[in-house]
């Protein structure tokens, strides 16, 4: 099928490709890879927008082809910013006024430019994000690993680092835009209002150990880290496995809660929701290690109480061991304890804890790899890195007897 070809000598009443755009139900873009037979069009669609610009009489010979195409300087020229302005402003990104971008979009569409031929930003400089709380605190075990292998993925590759705290509080655009930063490396949990605003900056996001359909994300295998720990337990004999963590609005936590439900069930256990406490993570460390406390005695108190304890963290389980110590308990032959992390304190404790490993380093790596990806051909990505087992002295030993 061709398009016909029509002249008229008043230019302004001609069907444009916007026409065309608006009728087909596609973007100016597929419009114009469509009439110049270009790659990237399926021929269902190619055959719709063929058979619109036929009726609208849609004339060919204002088409361009590929070697004279409109280009990035084009609209600059005619929007008069420069080139840097236009790009942010296609792209969506910060650093252009709402005035600028409008005038640069007029431009681009008046020109009929495809938005295909833009090139993909180059990543120069990243920021490490994280929630101005407890991921934040000198006392975490955790993300310092997971930064420190984000760190070293950077300095193989010359990309500068920016290192940032947020909260609720925080103006998003305005600190993003002070930082120049080209990409941002979303690490730990965050509130999903404050995600709606970084991701309202255009500006390219992975999250590291939290998820967002909306968002890629590289996490550890936390569901089946759980269940593999727990059914350890489980074929060590214990059958009343308590769960003590923190809110399940975290990902990684509830995901461990759901691979802990999962081994129960796989094991021919019912779950019991009085084998398990869920405690909020504000405070400080001392606050949260007394929430640890106040869990572990209610566990312990139950009519029928648990012979084993799976901790979403090793922080966690460190605390709640002290607790049974205290009350006069041996771990692991009265109660037996599992974490999740294996941070470095977890082989020196006494007993020393039975964990799960995750590749903190691997996390922080990954994510600046994902984030140099850029846009792909889905968009969004989900990487998840495999855990494994460590068996210690905390799960080891006959249960009590009943």
């Amino acid at each position: 099928m061709s398009v016909k070809k029509r002249r008229t000598s008043d230019s302004d009443s001609r069907s444009t490709v916007t026409d065309i755009a608006v009728k087909a139900g596609v973007s100016h873009g597929i419009v114009s890879r469509a009439l110049n037979n270009g790659p990237g069009v399926s021929d269902e669609t190619r055959a719709r927008i063929l058979r619109v610009a036929t009726e609208l009489g849609y004339d060919s010979t204002y088409l361009r082809s590929d070697d004279n195409r409109v280009g990035v300087a084009e609209v600059a020229q005619l929007a008069q910013v420069s080139i840097g302005s236009v790009s942010r402003a296609l792209k969506g990104q910060v650093g252009v006024s709402a005035k600028t971008r409008e005038r640069v979009l007029r431009a681009a569409e008046s020109l009929g430019y495809d938005t295909q031929y833009l090139r993909p930003s180059v990543i120069t400089r990243i920021g490490f994000l994280i929630h101005r709380g407890p991921n934040a605190r000198s006392t975490n075990t955790f993300y310092p690993s997971v930064l420190h292998g984000a760190a070293e993925a950077c300095r193989e590759r010359r990309i500068r680092i920016s290192y940032l705290t947020i909260g609720p509080e925080d103006d998003v655009s305005d600190l993003i835009a002070h930082q120049e930063v080209d990409g941002l490396l979303c690490i730990g949990y965050f509130e999903p209002e404050l995600l709606e605003r970084i991701r309202a900056t255009n500006t390219p996001v992975v999250l590291v150990d939290h998820f967002d359909p909306n968002l890629s994300s590289v996490n550890s295998d936390n569901f089946h880290g759980a269940r593999q720990v727990v059914s350890h337990l489980i074929q060590s004999g214990r059958r009343r496995i308590g769960f003590i963590a923190g809110p399940l609005e975290h990902h990684p936590i509830a995901e461990r809660h759901r691979g802990y439900r999962a081994a129960l069930s796989y094991g021919g256990l019912v779950a019991d929701p009085k084998l398990e406490v869920i405690y909020p993570l504000e405070g400080d460390q001392n606050a949260i290690n007394s929430r640890v406390k106040r869990a572990v005695k209610t566990l312990l108190g139950r009519a029928a109480p648990p012979d084993a304890i799976f901790a979403f963290n090793d922080d966690t389980a460190s605390a709640a061991i002290q607790t049974c110590q205290a009350m006069g308990l041996r771990v692991p032959e009265d109660v037996a304890f599992a974490g999740f992390d294996d941070v470095p304190t977890a082989a020196y404790l006494n007993p020393t804890l039975t964990t799960i490993a995750v590749p903190k380093e691997e996390l922080g790596i990954k994510g600046v790899e994902l984030l140099l990806r850029g846009n792909e051909p889905h968009g969004i990505s989900h990487l998840v890195v495999p855990t494994a087992l460590i068996v210690r002295e905390s799960s080891s030993g006959d249960p009590p007897d009943d």
